[in-house]
């Protein structure tokens, strides 16, 4: 009796083990699930965040550069303005910076005005629930505001209004006879003088000086309050300035270094859909650049008494050298070897009228045009030295550039190019 007790005992001791135990690995798995699940939930959190406080940092120091390059070109113009009887002597490129300044351009562009980073923000399911923080999902908010409200203003607001309208550089450009337009079909030096001359005595233009800092000022205080948010955005979700480091490597910066290997084959810049360039770099160190590029030429019926401008789309080939030097590639192409190798003349805008009439006159420019586009590329600056990079994939490079600008800062810009084959030598 007392041995079938003990096997009862024994038997109900190892079921209740097995109830614990059950009961214990229940209770552990669902622990655990719940604290991947929370982890989970707090790295996407500390991802919104952080991507939301690089876009408004971004957004700040874009408008502080705009701000500056605002106030350089200000200077440029207002010196024209008060020294009209000197505008023959001051140089093309001054020139050029002062009418960009007074005259309106419907397609300007602002890379703080992409809004792509704040619609991802937004359409994050339950935002402000999933952050944990009202006052963070508030102060991001309010600097997307800010920033729509900036662009509001300098869309409707009479400060930012510019004195040359679009219509009215239009007409300018109308009434110009040949005499006023380089090859390019753009206005030459003697041009720009008359129409600045003419710019820089209207009331508006000097009520756009006097309001320059109402404009300096608008800008500096939304820059100056998107900072301040921002700050209060960090110290709110407790993200730190190493944590924006990581987060712009990991997510906006996927690049790694170039290697000489990599860079052999060919490589395809398309700057737009009807500007190619093709670059072969080879084993030897020497490199060529096929390039394939819009260029227009204004050309003046007297007949008709019209000037009209003709397409004439060019490529050409030049030979050089190129070194990795560290994460850089410089590239020194020889003037002497450029091979004009297509210049087409589209005569499509000529009228019916003025084709044959004009054959000959189109012939003799032509052979003008070559001899000028190739003097143009010899006498261009072909050393090029460029900062290098690859994506992940190896298939994309990026060549990055510091140049300075026309008044005296410096400005960054980016080429990417695709690889299109590897060749076998």
């Amino acid at each position: 009796m007392k041995k079938g007790n003990n096997n009862s005992r024994a038997l109900w001791k190892e079921f209740l083990t097995g109830v614990l135990a059950t009961a214990i690995g229940v209770g552990l798995s669902f622990a655990v699930n719940n604290m991947v699940e929370n982890h989970k939930k707090d790295q996407a959190r500390r991802h919104t965040a952080m991507m939301a406080i690089y876009d408004i940092d971004e957004i700040a120091r874009q408008i502080r550069e705009a701000r500056h390059r605002e106030e350089q070109s200000y200077k440029v113009a207002t010196y024209m303005h008060t020294h009209r009887d000197e505008l023959d002597s001051l140089s093309i490129d001054s020139l050029r910076v002062a009418l960009t300044y007074l005259a309106e351009d419907k397609s300007e562009s602002f890379d703080w005005a992409d809004d792509s980073k704040e619609k991802a923000f937004n359409s994050s399911m339950d935002a402000w629930q999933n952050l944990q923080n009202t006052q963070f999902y508030d102060n991001v908010l309010s600097c997307y505001r800010l920033r729509s409200e900036l662009l509001r203003m300098m869309e409707y607001e009479i400060i930012f209004k510019r004195p040359v309208s679009d219509s009215d550089l239009n007409q300018f450009y109308m009434q110009l006879d040949d005499s006023g337009l380089d090859y390019s079909g753009g206005l030459n030096q003697k041009a720009l003088v008359r129409l600045l001359r003419q710019v820089l005595q209207q009331p508006l233009t000097t009520r756009y000086f006097r309001t320059f800092f109402l404009r300096n000022a608008v800008l500096s205080d939304c820059a100056d309050k998107l900072v301040s948010l921002n700050q209060e955005n960090k110290v709110l979700m407790d993200i730190t300035d190493k944590d924006i480091e990581d987060y712009i490597r990991t997510n906006v910066s996927k690049t790694r270094p170039a290697t000489a290997k990599k860079l052999l084959g060919e490589w395809e810049c398309n700057q737009d859909e009807d500007r190619t360039e093709l670059f072969l770099f080879k084993p030897d160190n020497t490199v060529s650049l096929t390039s394939h590029a819009p260029f227009s030429v204004s050309f003046y019926l007297a007949e008709e008494d019209m000037t009209i401008l003709l397409n004439c789309p060019i490529s050409y080939r030049i030979e050089g050298g190129w070194e990795l030097v560290r994460d850089s590639l410089r590239m020194k192409f020889n003037p002497e070897t450029c091979e004009l190798l297509s210049l087409d003349v589209d005569i499509n805008s000529m009228p019916k009228s003025a084709v044959d009439r004009e054959r000959d006159s189109l012939e003799v420019r032509k052979q003008e045009l070559k001899d000028y586009v190739l003097s143009f590329i010899r006498q261009s600056d072909w050393d090029i030295n460029n900062k290098v990079s690859l994506d992940l994939t190896g298939r994309i490079l990026f060549l990055t550039a510091e140049r300075s600008t026309l008044l005296g800062g410096t400005e960054t810009e980016q080429q990417q190019m695709i690889k299109k084959s590897t060749k076998k030598y």
